[in-house]
């Protein structure tokens, strides 16, 4: 016998029933993400302050970041629980 079939038990195919998360534990996530992000923006919207913004293409990003930064953030923090992210995940 090869070592790679050794002596297996054969245990019934058994469904495996996923838990989701702990809300507290998703709101804490989503705030820390979107406290990420917040902060993200606001360094970019800095710099763009302290002279980016008279680079050519590099000024106008570095605002669009910002902006998309702060929007993301709050949307975050607004959108309905976690179920566009595959929580409760099917069962077949």
């Amino acid at each position: 016998m090869s070592p790679d079939q050794g002596s297996r038990t054969s245990a019934p195919a058994t469904a495996r029933h996923h838990r989701p998360p702990a809300p507290a534990l998703l709101w804490a996530l989503r705030i820390a993400g979107a406290a990420l992000l917040a902060a993200m923006a606001w360094i970019h919207l800095d710099l763009w302050n302290d002279g980016y913004r008279t680079i050519d293409v590099i000024g106008p990003a570095f605002l669009l970041n910002a902006v998309a930064g702060f929007g993301l953030a709050a949307l975050l923090l607004v959108t309905p629980g976690p179920s566009w992210a595959g929580w409760p995940p099917s069962v077949r």
